[in-house]
């Protein structure tokens, strides 16, 4: 062979030994298994948690009160995971950690209205008291055979399985609607993906699931103001089983409604 020959045939063989030299020095991609950490689509409260109050060490915070925020070098909320997901005996947020006590004033949604008992819905024997601030605190039946009646606000004995009327926000048809409490229809759920959520009427309505209202309510025998309606009434009359059934009755012409009096008068 020529010298030319022997040459290139030398240029190439260099050339291999410094590839495989390269790759020689590159880390080999072993897999692992890692934790699934969802991102959020949305700030949950990008006010009162965010990733840029954290120090410049620190790339955890609080993201609710009862998730973790996870935040790069550069505090960036790049993922967060619920408290109670990792630990069921440790579900609330302090200080970007997960503990058994709530870090902040957490609102129950079982929580319409504050200084009062509600009925857990899902549970007849449970009730929750709601304090000032909308936080809830858990109580039991002191027996299986007593449910919690929001009508007088305390424990009454269970005569029959039927009576305990119960809402189970998990079954697919229950999701996403609004469901009168039949007990007392002053209160209804409504069964959202992340649970149950309590709202409340004013005290002389029940919740209405056909129109999606709260509507005026016969809680006793009597006639009563129709708001915004000066000619008409309801009149509640005692119906069976010690029900009452609302009516609209209307005045004699040239009458109207008199809340004093609580029937129709001469008009002024």
């Amino acid at each position: 062979m020529g010298v030319s020959v022997w040459l290139l045939i030398f240029c190439v063989g260099v050339i291999f030994l410094q590839t495989v030299v390269s790759l020689a020095s590159v880390p080999i991609a072993v897999g692992r298994q890692r934790t699934a950490v969802e991102i959020p689509e949305v700030s949950q409260d990008p006010v009162l948690y965010s990733c840029a109050d954290v120090a410049d060490n620190v790339r955890t915070t609080c993201g609710s009160c009862t998730s973790v925020m996870l935040c790069n070098y550069q505090k960036q909320n790049v993922g967060s995971y619920d408290c109670s997901s990792s630990n069921p005996l440790r579900p609330y947020c302090k200080d970007g950690v997960c503990q058994s006590e709530p870090g902040c004033d957490l609102k129950s949604d079982l929580c319409p209205d504050k200084d009062n008992f509600y009925p857990v819905p899902h549970n007849c024997s449970e009730a929750v008291y709601c304090n000032d601030g909308l936080r809830a605190t858990a109580y039991t039946a002191p027996s299986s055979s007593y449910m919690f009646d929001y009508n007088t606000g305390s424990w009454i004995y269970l005569k029959t399985p039927a009576d305990c009327f119960q809402i189970d926000c998990k079954i697919t048809s229950n999701l996403n609607k609004l469901i009168a409490y039949k007990p007392n229809p002053q209160l209804y759920v409504f069964c959202g993906t992340s649970g149950p959520l309590t709202f409340k009427c004013g005290d002389s309505e029940a919740f209405n699931e056909t129109t999606k209202l709260c509507e005026f309510h016969c809680k006793q025998k009597g006639k009563y103001p129709i708001p915004g309606v000066k000619d008409r009434y309801y009149s509640c009359l005692e119906g069976p089983n010690g029900t009452y059934q609302k009516f609209v009755e209307v005045c004699p012409n040239g009458k109207e409604f008199d809340n004093g009096v609580n029937d129709c008068k001469n008009m002024d």
